[in-house]
């Protein structure tokens, strides 16, 4: 029966794990919680003891069987249509998932992959920006990525137009990979002119990536996520024209606080908007974190880490910076 079949189940498992994330109040955290202390996804219901840490509303859906069983369905049909659309499920505990990713404070339990996730992510560079970039910044995106795919470096972005769209086309018009980071399910590519683009990676030795399941469009709060796992599957983040309160901010963010190195294009005087970069690679830390308002582990980190020297380091010297 469905209503007896999630019990003996791995947390660990693709099926385990996906029924977990499917409970309402339950995310990224608390299902590590419960993966590191309860081996069954039985476990969670009845009177045993949940970890420390595990919300209310959590441990509501965790002890609420009918809420399990609902979500152990979904999961089972999540599954079968990966299957159906050929779509690889690759778990932080499997040996496939990149290393770089599975080292953040918040990996993604579940990776729905299309294509070709390099495992050693230290050749892969996030390249991100404005949406609306202008002629200087694309042919900057341009120029950099073919001299890094001339390298043997993998490209990793969010598909998004502008500086996303420019890297990811330069990177399979150079013929190579490029994995972007999509903050919808995999059946849901957006923006809608990029379905053609997305179709193409894959069969040009990258890949597709979510941890989203089938069928959840994004938003705002996904798109953030996504942010994290793109600068989490990188060794390097460039930022090609950007404001500093802008979302690629976001993923500079979290690649400050991932340990990733930035670099930033700065632009020359004549460029409409000078100030961002130049900012970026010029202000300490410090001085960043009182600018752009930083809190929580990042204001620690640009503080501390970076309290005599900027973020990040202008786009010329990643070569001699060995990134």
């Amino acid at each position: 029966m469905v209503s007896d079949a999630w019990r003996d189940l791995s947390t660990k498992e693709p099926l385990g794990l996906l029924t977990l994330l499917g409970l309402p109040g339950v995310g990224v955290r608390t299902v590590k919680l419960v993966v590191d202390r309860l081996d069954v996804l039985g476990a969670v219901h009845g009177g045993g003891a949940l970890p420390a840490g595990v919300s209310p509303a959590a441990a509501r859906s965790l002890r609420d069987a009918d809420a399990v069983v609902a979500a152990y369905a979904r999961a089972v049909a999540i599954l079968a249509k990966a299957e159906e659309s050929g779509t690889r499920l690759v778990t932080v505990y499997e040996e496939s998932y990149p290393r770089l990713l599975g080292s953040i404070p918040d990996p993604p339990p579940v990776l729905f992959v299309k294509g070709t996730l390099p495992v050693d992510g230290t050749k892969c560079v996030a390249v991100i920006g404005t949406r609306k970039p202008t002629e200087w910044g694309r042919e900057q995106t341009r120029s950099f990525v073919r001299e890094v795919a001339s390298k043997g470096w993998t490209v990793v972005s969010g598909l998004a137009l502008g500086i996303d769209t420019e890297a990811q086309e330069a990177a399979v018009a150079a013929g190579a990979p490029t994995v972007a980071v999509l903050g919808g399910g995999l059946d849901r590519v957006s923006p809608a002119q990029n379905r053609a683009l997305a179709e193409s990676i894959p069969s040009s030795g990258g890949a597709l990536v979510s941890e989203q399941p089938f069928e959840v469009s994004a938003s705002k709060a996904t798109l953030v996520q996504r942010n994290r796992i793109t600068s989490g599957l990188s060794s390097a983040v460039v930022l090609i024209e950007s404001a500093l309160t802008s979302g690629s901010m976001q993923t500079v963010r979290f690649a400050v606080v991932q340990g990733r190195q930035v670099f930033a294009a700065v632009p020359e005087a004549s460029h409409p908007t000078p100030g961002a970069l130049t900012r970026l690679t010029t202000l300490s830390g410090a001085e960043l974190a009182t600018v752009i308002k930083a809190t929580g582990e990042y204001e620690r980190k640009l503080r501390e880490e970076f309290r005599t020297k900027p973020v990040a380091l202008p786009l010329r010297s990643f070569a001699s910076a060995g990134a």
